[in-house]
Parts: C-alpha cells; structure tokens; sequence
C-alpha cells in the first residue's frame, strides 16, 4: 500500500478588478491578497484504485476578509492509462456558513515528450443553491531544461438552469511557471485571467500567483 503527503503551502495572489469592466462607464479597480493554503492525502488501494483527502484553506488578508475552508473527500479510479475517473465529495464553509457539494470528473491525458496535454470535464452539483455546473479545462504543460515546466490551461463554466436552458458565465486562463528544487519541494509563479459574463454584474481580475509545493 502506498501512502502520499502532498502539502502545498502559501498560495498567494494578489487581485485586480472591476465588477462592471465590461460596461466601461465606471473602473474602479479592487487590489487585494488571497492566501491559498492545502493538504493533501491519498492511499492507493490498488493499481487503479486510490481514495484521497484534501483540506483547502483560503484566507483574503484584506478587504472583507473572507475564509473559506473546504474539505474534499474523493474515490479516484484509473480503467486506462490516459483515463482517471474521480468522485468527490465536498464539504465547504464560508465565513463559518457550510455548503455541501457532490462534483464527477473525468480525467484524460496524452504525453508526446516533452509536452503534456490534458482535458478534465467535471459536473458540481451544489445542494445548497441546487446549482449545476459543468466545467470543461485545457491543459498544456511543456517541460524544458529537466527542471522547468510552463503550463497554460482554459477553463469554462456552463451553468445548468434547467433541462432547456444553460449559458456560459465563468472563464479561467492561466499561465505559470514551475521550478523543482528537489524531489520534495517545487516554486511556481503565474498569471490567471478570470472573467464572469452573461451575468447581472460582470466581472473581471487579474491574479498574480507565487505558489511553494512539499512533496512528503
């Protein structure tokens, strides 16, 4: 049986936007820091089979100075080798107010050294808002000079109303930059650009990350 400790520490973004950016008549601009904080725990059953534990802490060190703390318990299993099928469940609480969400993913990757492509669909479903959401995300990741990798990565959100209606509102793109130091710690910095739309108040940011990764 294999056990593995991932901790990735101090997740920190600095945030830049307005929520009406796209009327253009007013841009007053909200400049903010995030601490992302998580631990990460898997055992591995079998050679397909895994179970997995993450705690996630997420901390704004100014404006409302929001928390959020999410518990994610999941069940991941791997019929091919390019294929990773994973269920979670998810336990979230915002500002000490819970949420309950059940997500299904699947996972699909391709390697052609020394790029990596990878495409993850994904359906949450939140009991508290009975919302339902379909994320679709692009990866690429290019590794160059054995110990540096570029990852670019798209993802959207399709909000599910109804059996005859859905719309597109979020959109996540990302860039970033990894180095690892060792087999055990690894830095990272990168750029997301993250857009809300076909929604009452549209919003747009800019994040700015610098990430530090502990591979136990």
């Amino acid at each position: 049986m294999k056990n593995t400790l991932l901790l990735v520490f101090a997740l920190i973004s600095a945030i830049f936007f307005s929520n009406e950016a796209y009327s253009k008549k007013s841009y007053i601009p909200y400049v903010g820091t995030e601490s992302w904080n998580s631990i990460e725990l898997s055992c591995e059953l079998s050679e397909v089979i895994d179970i997995e534990y993450e705690f996630e802490s997420r901390f704004e060190l100014d404006y409302e100075k929001d928390t959020k703390h999410i518990n994610n318990f999941g069940l991941s299993y791997k019929p091919l080798f390019f294929l990773k099928l994973d269920g979670v469940f998810r336990i979230k609480h915002k500002n000490t107010i819970p949420s309950v969400e059940l997500i299904t993913q699947a996972n699909f990757k391709y390697e052609i050294n020394p790029l990596e492509f990878q495409y993850r669909l994904r359906f949450q479903y939140k009991f508290k808002d009975y919302e339902r959401i379909w994320r679709q995300r692009i990866k690429a990741e290019y590794k160059f000079l054995e110990d540096f990798s570029l990852e670019l990565a798209s993802e959207m959100f399709l909000n599910v109303y109804s059996s005859n209606f859905s719309k597109f509102e979020e959109n996540r793109s990302t860039l970033s930059l990894g180095y690892e130091i060792s087999k055990t710690f690894e830095v990272s910095a990168g750029f997301m650009y993250y857009t809300e739309f076909n929604v009452k108040k549209p919003k747009e940011a800019r994040v700015y990350q610098l990430g530090l990764g502990i591979n136990i």
